[in-house]
């Protein structure tokens, strides 16, 4: 392999990172976030600052709303997998605290994204 062809492949796969990035995953802010858990589901807007006391299997688990993004700041679960995986604003972003049963999944417009790409 020479050093051009390194160069044009290294720029095809940027590119394509690229591509994936802004098409696939895409940059599109939530509106909504549906919480699911044992006592039901609902739709909350992520448009005002708010927390959230959800009661799950074993207990009750806060979320929160700040600036558009929403996130588990305090759950009764061991491992805390769902506080250490953040706040999430993009439409599709999910995630969930599995001992109590509890998800949540931001929504909204994704205008410009695909679901799936078929030749």
């Amino acid at each position: 392999m020479r050093p051009a062809d390194a160069i044009v492949l290294a720029a095809a796969l940027g590119l394509e990172l690229f591509f994936i990035h802004r098409f696939w995953v895409g940059n599109s802010a939530g509106e909504t976030a549906l919480i699911q858990s044992p006592g039901g589901s609902q739709e909350v807007r992520l448009d005002r600052n708010q927390t959230l006391e959800i009661e799950g299997r074993l207990g009750p688990s806060t979320l929160r709303i700040e600036d558009g993004a929403i996130g588990f700041v305090n759950s009764p679960c061991q491992r805390k997998i769902c506080i250490r995986s953040g706040f999430h604003r993009h439409t599709g972003a999910t995630t969930a605290c599995v001992p109590n049963r509890i998800s949540l999944t931001v929504r909204g417009q994704r205008e410009d994204g695909f679901d799936a790409i078929h030749h």
